[in-house]
């Protein structure tokens, strides 16, 4: 309801991330923090600035925790099967035949 009052803990948790694109974390939550970025900016809450821990991360710590993640992508997709050989292993490609 668009009458309904934000509750206190989402009402902090949206005016974290207007003023410093900080997604709060909980025990207890339900959402990962990508989810929480697709409501916020769906909401059109957009961050007024950046939070200035990031200044933290040195150009070269940034650039070494981007090439880590690359080479972790890489990996996965490297272990996974063709297309064809996923259809093949799961027997899904015998199931498109026999529908047709």
């Amino acid at each position: 309801c668009r009458t309904m009052q934000v509750p206190d803990s989402l009402a902090y948790r949206m005016e974290l991330f207007r003023e410093r694109g900080v997604v709060a974390q909980y025990r207890e939550g339900m959402f990962l923090d990508a989810s929480w970025l697709a409501v916020f900016f769906g909401q059109n809450i957009v961050p007024r600035q950046y939070d200035p821990s990031a200044n933290r991360v040195t150009t070269g710590e940034l650039a070494t925790h981007l090439r880590d993640i690359d080479a972790q992508y890489a990996a996965a997709v490297e272990s996974m099967p063709v297309h064809e050989d996923f259809l093949r292993q799961t027997g899904a490609d015998r199931r498109i035949v026999d529908a047709a």
